[in-house]
């Protein structure tokens, strides 16, 4: 299985409750690539970094066979880099500030051996550039996009647009009611539905939601996972690429982690923030 993932790569600065984080490896298509290399290998990955890029973390993901291919690396740039402050529940978080760098510029280019991909995943980025992607595949069998409410609050006719092509759709609840107009989650989701997409994923958060008896896990073990926040960045992609298999008993699915043995440790990404996360499917 042949697996595309094109997003942003970021250095991160991260406060917390529990400590703080500097240099922290980030972005949309850090974590969705590393979450897909324990599903399949390889991952075929693009984006863009700086010179400022440490050969740590390429080696991290040679390690974890993401082909790298897409990778531009800028010698005389800098990494885009996001810093961030969450508050004690882990779920609600400041922005401290936001450097671009060479992501400003970033026109994600696919290696013509990798246009034939089965399956495509659209990290959060600018639905202009989701759109490009788009255009340079051919014949995917599942493309999951992944937004934001930034996207939807400045550029929502673009992001229907990206809407329209893809099969699956993850945001979470408050983007959802977001980009619908409705004040309900459930409608939402079923809103959503009618505007292209087969699915739609929509994260709760820390909230785990009450399961009916008769509800599955939508992995069937629990998975340790390196997340860079204590909720759903980008392992939803990872599960949903599991059911993307044939697995999906529902169009409609609420995603939730069960967190436990939470811990923020010095060192590198996989030392970071690292704690067990079962995803449950909420069946509508």
């Amino acid at each position: 299985m042949s697996i595309l993932v094109v997003g942003s790569v970021a250095l991160d600065y991260l406060e917390t409750p529990h400590g703080i984080m500097k240099n922290a490896l980030g972005g949309s298509a850090t974590f969705v690539s590393i979450s897909a290399s324990y599903l399949s290998q390889p991952v075929r990955f693009v984006g863009i970094v700086g010179g400022d890029f440490p050969e740590e973390h390429i080696g991290y993901f040679q390690s974890r066979g993401i082909d790298l291919e897409g990778l531009v690396r800028v010698s005389e740039g800098k990494t885009f880099s996001w810093g961030g402050r969450y508050h004690e529940d882990m779920n609600n978080r400041d922005t401290l500030y936001t450097e671009l760098g060479v992501f400003e510029t970033f026109s994600p280019e696919i290696p013509d051996i990798w246009k034939a991909s089965e399956f495509i995943v659209l990290g959060n980025i600018h639905p202009i550039l989701q759109l490009h992607v788009l255009d340079q595949i051919s014949s995917p069998r599942y493309i999951i996009c992944d937004t934001m409410n930034l996207w939807i609050d400045i550029s929502k006719e673009d992001l229907l647009r990206t809407i329209a092509r893809v099969d699956a759709l993850i945001l979470n609840d408050q983007e959802a009611k977001m980009l619908t107009g409705l004040s309900n989650v459930i409608a939402a989701g079923k809103h959503i539905l009618t505007l292209g997409p087969e699915h739609v994923v929509i994260k709760k958060g820390e909230r785990v939601p009450r399961l009916p008896a008769d509800a599955k896990p939508l992995c069937g073990k629990r998975a340790e996972g390196v997340i860079k926040d204590a909720g759903t960045n980008r392992c939803e992609a990872f599960a949903l690429l599991v059911e993307a298999q044939g697995f999906f008993e529902r169009k409609f699915s609420f995603l939730a982690p069960g967190c436990s043995g939470l811990e923020l440790r010095e060192g590198g990404f996989e030392a970071g923030l690292s704690f067990r996360v079962c995803w449950h499917h909420l069946v509508l």
